[in-house]
């Protein structure tokens, strides 16, 4: 009872079906439709219960495939994988997992990071300026898309943007990591062309920015390969100790190209795509090295640990 307390569900959207908040008391519960990803704890720990997919499950009221509820006890979480009766003519599998928190200590000094979007027009005032950096902070750069003129891909000229990468270091800007998108991609490049309908997220959607369009990718499809692809030729060139990462949710998709064919928020490949994102920048960059993780939507444990 004294550690259920809190509560945070979600599905990588924003919408109602994510949330957070306090747990009732008394007779309290808050039913919800199938979500894959469900924490319960306190300001100090908690337990996320996750599944990618409700495929194979038999739910004849949908609305209540998940339940959180208060009792004498503490606080439930009830999983209704079957709900009703039902006629099994093949074996029932399912598959979910659980995850404590907090998953790793929170690294020394966090509090004296101090980390500012850089897209200033003229970059050379900025950096002969020292209004934004704090004397004894971990001053960390962040190079919005205005320095890479393409939007989740490859520079569109490296050695400009190497030249300010240089600049910034220069003034004391360190570490300096450059913009990405995990679920988003430009349209139109080489590689998207030769890629694209194995790549994109189902259901697809594009928007606009001001390098482009750009189109939904799934992070369980190729597009990892090219997403990491890009990270590395873009340190490689331009000298970034790493990346900042938007857009990271698991978001949810029916591809059959690439193996969403029941329809999945596939956490796995995300966690997976994080992993190997961590071992690339470290590899090249050691301790100096950051992964920025940023997401205006949920927060996936699943995904961040």
């Amino acid at each position: 009872p004294e550690v259920g307390t809190l509560y945070h569900h979600c599905n990588g959207e924003w919408t109602e079906l994510s949330d957070a908040g306090a747990v009732g008391s008394g007779q309290w519960s808050k039913p919800l439709p199938f979500v894959p990803y469900v924490w319960l704890g306190n300001e100090e720990r908690g337990l996320a219960w996750w599944c990618e997919s409700d495929w194979n499950w038999h739910n004849p009221d949908p609305t209540r495939a998940l339940e959180i509820a208060h009792t004498p006890q503490g606080t439930d979480l009830i999983v209704r994988f079957i709900a009703g009766e039902t006629t099994l003519n093949r074996p029932m599998e399912l598959t979910f997992g659980f995850m404590a928190t907090p998953v790793k200590p929170l690294p020394a000094g966090w509090r004296n990071w101090n980390p500012m979007f850089i897209s200033a027009t003229n970059l050379e005032s900025f950096a002969a300026s020292d209004r934004w950096l704090v004397p004894g902070m971990r001053n960390i750069g962040v190079l919005w898309n205005s320095h890479v003129g393409s939007f989740s891909y490859l520079p569109a000229d490296p050695a400009e943007m190497a030249r300010k990468v240089a600049l910034l270091r220069e003034a004391g800007w360190r570490p300096l990591v450059s913009y990405f998108a995990m679920n988003g991609t430009q349209v139109g490049t080489p590689d998207y062309l030769l890629a694209e309908e194995e790549m994109r997220r189902d259901p697809y959607r594009e928007s606009t920015v001001e390098t482009g369009n750009y189109g939904a990718v799934c992070q369980a499809s190729i597009w990892a390969d090219l997403l990491i692809w890009c990270m590395d030729r873009t340190m490689e060139l331009t000298g970034t100790d790493g990346v900042y990462i938007d857009c990271s949710s698991p978001h949810f998709c029916r591809s059959s190209l690439h193996g969403c064919d029941h329809g999945r928020y596939p956490l796995l490949g995300a966690r997976e795509l994080q992993k190997r994102i961590y071992n690339l920048v470290h590899a090249r960059r050691g301790g100096d090295g950051l992964v920025y993780s940023h997401v205006s939507e949920s927060v996936f444990m699943t995904t961040y640990s």
